[in-house]
């Protein structure tokens, strides 16, 4: 606590610091405005405050008011128009759904990754192709009350022992895992 706190008072009066230090609610910025002591400075990546909730496929979890569930997973998933890039790897299939809430939420491919026993992590590519399998989970903004559901790929080791599928909030932080079965795991 005390390096990161410590660093967010390079310019804040000596009495702000120290109720930074000591862990009061608030504390006057740099600029001589109220903020948050438990906030951490915009762009700064947090761990998540317990440990990724583990689900089984078909199971869901909750963020920013919406609900992603991954529904089937495929090894090797052969719907794909083109192999992955680099020898020896293939394509692990994810079907996920995402229902916004009473806010817009982000969907896209970059906020699932595969991820092996030994934390080798697979992430799924940024782009999509039009040929691939439909319906292809999409990347873009999910409107108000909307559900959008589709396949996405994710290149991985031919062979590779893979555990999970993993999803992470846009910035980074993880929000689930879909442990996977036995005949997909490898």
């Amino acid at each position: 606590m005390g390096m990161r706190h410590a660093r967010w008072c390079r310019a804040v009066p000596i009495l702000a610091c120290a109720g930074l230090l000591l862990g009061c609610s608030s504390a006057l910025d740099g600029d001589g405005e109220e903020s948050s002591a438990g906030s951490p400075p915009p762009g700064e990546a947090v761990a998540p405050s317990g440990p990724v909730k583990s689900l089984p496929i078909g199971g869901s979890v909750e963020w920013q008011g919406a609900r992603t569930s991954v529904t089937a997973v495929r090894r090797p998933f052969g719907g794909a128009s083109r192999a992955p890039e680099g020898a020896g790897q293939e394509w692990l299939g994810v079907r996920a759904v995402t229902c916004a809430g009473d806010d817009p939420v982000e969907a896209g491919w970059y906020l699932f990754a595969a991820h092996g026993p030994s934390s080798e992590r697979y992430p799924a590519p940024v782009w999509e192709e039009p040929s691939w399998p439909r319906p292809q989970y999409p990347q873009r903004m999910v409107d108000p009350d909307q559900c959008v559901d589709g396949w996405l790929v994710i290149p991985i080791v031919v062979a590779a022992p893979v555990a999970t599928v993993r999803l992470s909030d846009p910035d980074g932080i993880p929000l689930g895992e879909w442990r996977l079965p036995e005949e997909v795991s490898g």
